[in-house]
């Protein structure tokens, strides 16, 4: 598997895709990483005229892209010998207060990936990298302090960054996902190595369980239930929770990232899991989405959680994980 791995800077996919790497090499799978900043600064070096993570984005666009362009190319003349690549790149940035593209879809379509992914996390994690003091992130850091980075046009540049890998994936009928890059590495392994992996949303009450450790720790364990089917790929939005006070971009965002990242874009079907009756508007809203975007609804929750509106937008009904776990094994989907 050939897959295009894009996100924006400070999302956190390159450390993500490491770990993807170290988690393969403990199931006896090497995983190929293409990096493509880091060829474009090799390129430059060893043309003689060495370039800064400072100063590049500062490149006319001719001269960007004609570098770019080359180190593409290598990648395509390379990608071939591995079984399994991940291409790590970016498709836009925001410098000086300005969006700029970093690739065009020529560039892509030359390695020929076999599926499309965005990493993407919350606007304040993404900020707080861009902040870090480290020294080969002193641009960003610059772009901080100036205001030219902040919570709203971080949420807005990663809405390009997905929307743009979807489009390109469309046009060459590709698969595309986004993936929180706070998630297990399961998803983006499992995608990378296996061509005919199914992802899986699994929706859950959260601002109402908040105290409810109980719950809590049943919804984790279905979730890691799940994760040990071969072919399946879980987003759990545990991996993607709200500060304490969000902004209400933050979560307008969050809304969005849910129904239409994950439950529309990203999956074949969800699994919607209430541990007890409780009310939860996320649940609804996205077993909604998923029944009128054509996916799966496998509902799994008490029997008094029984009404014909609930019970309109399902697939599969379930009293308890251990009926839906079953059920899947029944199927003819295997374990790890």
């Amino acid at each position: 598997m050939k897959v295009f791995c894009t996100g924006i800077s400070g999302t956190g996919a390159t450390e993500h895709i490491k770990k993807v790497v170290q988690y393969g090499h403990s199931k006896g799978q090497e995983i190929k990483v293409f990096n493509v900043g880091l060829e474009v600064f090799d390129m430059a070096k060893e043309s003689g005229f060495p370039i800064t993570p400072a100063g590049v984005l500062d490149l006319n666009r001719r001269s960007i892209h004609y570098l770019t362009s080359a180190v593409y190319q290598k990648i395509a003349r390379e990608i071939t010998d591995h079984e399994h690549c991940i291409v790590d790149a970016h498709i836009h940035f925001r410098w000086r207060g300005t969006v700029t593209d970093a690739v065009t879809p020529r560039m892509v379509e030359w390695l020929n990936p076999d599926a499309y992914v965005t990493m993407m996390d919350l606007a304040r994690p993404i900020l707080k990298r861009l902040e870090s003091p480290k020294k080969d992130n002193e641009q960003w850091k610059s772009e901080c302090e100036k205001g030219n980075l902040n919570i709203e046009n971080i949420l807005d540049l990663q809405n390009y960054e997905v929307n743009t890998t979807e489009q390109w994936a469309s046009a060459y009928k590709k698969t595309m996902y986004v993936l929180p890059s706070n998630d297990s590495v399961d998803s983006l392994y499992k995608i990378s190595t296996r061509p005919d992996v199914e992802i899986a949303y699994v929706s859950f009450p959260i601002t109402h369980l908040k105290e409810d450790k109980d719950s809590q720790q049943k919804i984790d364990q279905f979730v890691e239930e799940l994760r040990r089917f071969k072919n399946l790929a879980v987003i759990s939005p545990h991996s993607v929770k709200l500060p304490e006070k969000p902004s209400d971009i933050e979560n307008q965002h969050t809304v969005m990232q849910d129904l239409e990242w994950f439950v529309e874009k990203s999956t074949k079907r969800i699994f919607v899991y209430f541990p007890k009756k409780v009310y939860s508007g996320g649940a609804v809203h996205e077993s909604i989405k998923a029944k009128e975007s054509c996916k799966e609804v496998w509902f799994i929750a008490p029997e008094d959680m029984n009404d014909p509106f609930t019970n309109s937008t399902l697939r599969q009904r379930f009293y308890s994980p251990e009926e839906c776990i079953e059920k899947l094994l029944k199927s003819g989907m295997e374990r790890e």
